[in-house]
């Protein structure tokens, strides 16, 4: 990999770590998407400044190349047992890290408002709520 790409890459890394860090540091309805480390000790943001810091270092430097060519290798001589790999990495971290909640966030309110406006019960719905959309008349 060149320079100006090695460059790119340090510029997307660390911008993808500054909106951790802002997500952390001042949580709002803006901050939605990224705000995971607001919910963490203060501890794990250091932590992570410090991860994110020594990964675009040891990138800058060249430390990750050979590991990367490795991957590469391996990506490109056995694509079927890559692939399998990596979906059986995924399905290990999702049975280790799982998280005994039906939905995360606000994805139960929603689709509980969704299928209560399909079945007429929620407050807005089309069935409860005769008046039309605001501005118009009801004929």
């Amino acid at each position: 990999m060149n320079n100006r790409d090695v460059g790119a890459a340090s510029a997307l890394a660390l911008l993808l770590a500054g909106f951790s860090i802002a997500g952390c540091l001042s949580p709002s309805a803006l901050t939605w998407g990224f705000h995971a480390l607001g919910f963490l000790p203060p501890v794990w943001l250091a932590g992570y400044c410090a991860a994110a810091a020594l990964v675009v270092v040891a990138a800058r430097k060249g430390w990750l190349a050979p590991l990367g060519a490795i991957l590469v290798r391996f990506m490109e001589t056995t694509p079927y047992q890559f692939l399998v790999a990596v979906i059986g990495a995924g399905i290990l971290a999702a049975v280790v890290f799982r998280v005994q909640a039906p939905l995360l966030g606000d994805g139960f309110f929603l689709v509980r408002n969704f299928a209560d406006a399909l079945h007429g019960t929620a407050p807005c719905s089309t069935a409860t709520n005769r008046s039309g959309p605001p501005g118009t008349t009801a004929s």
